[in-house]
């Protein structure tokens, strides 16, 4: 604001007032005005040698903290409205002002009053009408207990600048006043404040005010703020922040959204579209998105096809002939032949899948909340043993009898002991006759991993709810219902509070079973085969959740409550194979000994440095389609940092008790930091301007705006 070293002057922030669901009147911390105050009066006596100048000093308080006024003034309380209330007689937010009627000067051993008639009456002003826009200042995120803010720490940051957000106000440059049977002329120097103002876009007729908004001659405001923090974004709109953030092992996010229910419907029905239609599912379907992060993400396709594995021994069949009382080839000899078995390999096609999102699945009977977080594609996790296919086959012979049919006649029967004739079957031969050549063969499968198709085909990822429930599954994601359990309910037409961090510091290890056939593996217990994992953090609504109600990818009985591994992981960690051998009589003649030789599942990945990239809200180009309806009313975003959301201080730092945005300056003193980025007030929304330390201050012109995005009311409030 404008300057000048005559001017003794302090600022007083006026908090706005709202009425709650009861109808009762409470602060609005997020709406308020600025006024300048005047600290001294300057009067001048006499003239020539006898000219005397007297500074008298305005106390506006009986403390320096701004609580006990001085009774030394008679006021009459103005209340102030935004222009644009629907309902001036019940608006959504207004402040009260105390506008002086007359002070009381102690000037030596006299006391000296001034009455200052405010009224529309009042004519004998001389006043300049200015328009009072909303800038951002140097003490919004603390501003001091009281109000009271003194001159020298307050400035306005010119490039917030927000015209949508006004009053016109009345400043004075002279006023009449009298004293006995004279009357005297009094300017006020206000010129600078008058200079630094706008002019406003519509005239008033003589005599009107409020508006222009009418105070005493010692108030001027100079900045307002009506409290807009959120915005509503309408369909297929979205903002982009212009700054990328870089990656972090560690990442932290505050966010407040409120979804309408015709949107969390759209989703549904857009699901339920897709379920039917038996095509790829396009990114983000079933999905109201809140924010986006990075680029498109895309996985391999692959086929299922069958390869030569190894050499199958040829196979001569016999039946008993009774006129030559033995056994009788059947047919022509099968040959070897080779051994086809199936195994997945990649083509030459992509699918696109989800990028990283926060948003509201839709797909299932509640709407619920959804973390999707996707890794760079090349930080590939090593996979062993999971989904094997047969890589070798071996068989001890090559050749093979199946001896079959049988009948009898009384000079001729068949070698089959207990067995009536005629019946096929030799199963049950007590003891066979030197006619009968009975085979013992050994096959042996050797088995090797096909997990690098199957759960390699796409880039790890970290999610909250499992995949299947809104399709975009691959068969690395077959979960119990254990798994499936969980999840934050979204409550549609009301505001909600998401505190997200993840910390990728640790590797993720799990191991799966490798039974001999015979074992079996208690389920849902993965933590129990995790040695190492990445951790998350979530609080929904000011409660801290942890293991399954903060992700079905919690490994469950794991030590860390905040334990989280990648879908990968998770799958393996209760995956079963097993190493068998077993000799079985297959009626036919032979004894076979069936070997498979399978691994034991592995996974071991160390997680690279998450890439936000470019952030968007709610989703950017290519997937605008999918954006819906959606309220935010704030967004912080922190590289490199975590916390401990089970302590009640910690969430304050973001959410108040009674359900509000808590000031910024909490966070960032709790976080040792401000946010990288950070987009707060409808202002800032409209225009994707990002305030956080990314952003350049001296040139921050935003970002890209796409679509329709609208202030909205309520500001954010937990069940509002």
């Amino acid at each position: 604001m404008a300057d000048d070293d005559e001017r003794k002057t302090h600022i007083f922030r006026v908090i706005g007032k709202t009425l709650d669901e009861t109808g009762e009147v409470v602060d609005e911390p997020s709406a308020y005005i600025d006024i300048e105050r005047s600290e001294y009066f300057k009067l001048v006596e006499g003239s020539g040698p006898d000219w005397k100048q007297t500074n008298v000093r305005l106390k506006w308080y009986l403390d320096d903290a701004g609580k006990v006024p001085n009774p030394s003034r008679e006021t009459t309380m103005r209340k102030i409205i935004p222009p644009d209330e629907e309902n001036p007689d019940k608006p959504s937010v207004w402040f009260e002002v105390d506008t002086i009627d007359r002070i009381k000067i102690q000037d030596a051993d006299q006391v000296i009053y001034h009455s200052f008639d405010n009224s529309a009456e009042n004519m004998g002003r001389k006043v300049a009408v200015r328009r009072i826009v909303n800038y951002e200042t140097t003490v919004d995120d603390d501003y001091p207990e009281g109000g009271v803010i003194p001159k020298e720490d307050y400035q306005k940051k010119a490039a917030t600048k927000d015209k949508e957000q006004y009053l016109d106000f009345e400043f004075v440059q002279k006023r009449a006043f009298r004293d006995a049977d004279q009357v005297y002329a009094i300017s006020y120097k206000n010129q600078p404040l008058i200079d630094a103002a706008e002019m406003p876009d519509r005239s008033y007729s003589p005599g009107q005010i409020n508006p222009p908004w009418r105070l005493d001659p010692l108030q001027n405001i100079v900045n307002v703020n009506f409290g807009s923090l959120a915005v509503e974004f309408f369909d297929e709109s979205f903002i982009e922040i212009p700054q990328i953030v870089p990656p972090s092992k560690k990442m932290f996010w505050s966010i407040w959204f409120r979804a309408p229910a015709e949107s969390l419907a759209a989703a549904k029905a857009e699901f339920e579209a897709w379920r039917e239609s038996g095509t790829d599912r396009a990114p983000l379907t079933g999905v109201v998105p809140i924010m986006m992060s990075g680029s498109s993400r895309t996985a391999r396709k692959f086929d299922f096809v069958v390869r030569d594995v190894g050499m199958l021994p040829s196979i001569t069949s016999y039946s008993w002939d009774t006129g030559i009382c033995g056994w009788r080839a059947v047919g022509t000899t099968t040959p070897s032949r080779p051994d086809q078995e199936p195994h997945w390999v990649f083509n030459d096609d992509n699918r696109n899948i989800d990028p990283s999102y926060i948003g509201i699945d839709c797909s299932g009977d509640v709407a619920k909340l959804s973390v999707n977080l996707v890794m760079p594609g090349n930080n590939r996790a090593t996979i062993e043993g999971s989904f094997p296919v047969i890589a070798d086959f071996e068989s001890s012979t090559d050749a093979m009898g199946l001896y079959g049919s049988v009948s009898a006649t009384d000079s001729c029967t068949p070698p089959v002991g207990n067995h009536s004739p005629g019946d096929g079957s030799i199963c049950d031969l007590a003891h066979h006759y030197g006619v009968l050549p009975f085979n013992d063969i050994t096959s042996t499968y050797t088995y090797e991993s096909n997990a690098d198709v199957v759960m390699g085909c796409r880039p790890e990822t970290f999610r909250t709810l499992p995949a299947d429930t809104i399709g975009d599954i691959n068969l690395g994601e077959l979960l119990t219902d254990a798994a499936r359990a969980g999840g934050q309910v979204v409550t549609p037409d009301k505001w909600h509070n998401l505190l997200l961090w993840i910390d990728l510091t640790n590797s993720c290890s799990s191991d799966g079973t490798l039974g001999d056939g015979t074992t079996v593996v208690q389920r849902d217990t993965e933590g129990t085969r995790t040695s190492s994992a990445c951790r998350m953090g979530i609080a929904f609504d000011d409660v801290n959740l942890t293991r399954k109600a903060m992700s079905c990818y919690w490994p469950t009985g794991y030590s860390d409550p905040n334990a989280i591994l990648p879908v990968n992981g998770y799958y393996v960690a209760g995956d079963v194979t097993h190493s068998t051998s077993s000799t079985t009589d297959d009626c036919f003649g032979n004894n076979i000994t069936l070997v498979e030789n399978r691994q034991r599942p592995k996974f071991r990945y160390s997680p690279a440095a998450f890439a936000p990239g470019k952030v968007s809200f709610p989703a950017a180009a290519p997937f605008v389609d999918m954006s819906k309806r959606i309220e935010m009313g704030e967004a912080q975003v922190f590289t490199g940092v975590t916390v401990d959301f089970s302590q009640q201080n910690v969430r304050r730092a973001f959410i108040t008790k009674d359900g509000s945005p808590a000031p910024l300056k909490k966070a960032s003193d709790l976080l040792g930091k401000k946010p990288e980025i950070l987009v707060h007030g409808s202002a800032n929304w409209k225009k994707a301007r990002n305030t956080g330390t990314l952003a350049d201050p001296n040139n921050n012109l935003g970002g890209v705006v796409v679509g329709q995005v609208e202030k909205f009311k309520p500001n954010p409030k937990l069940g509002k």
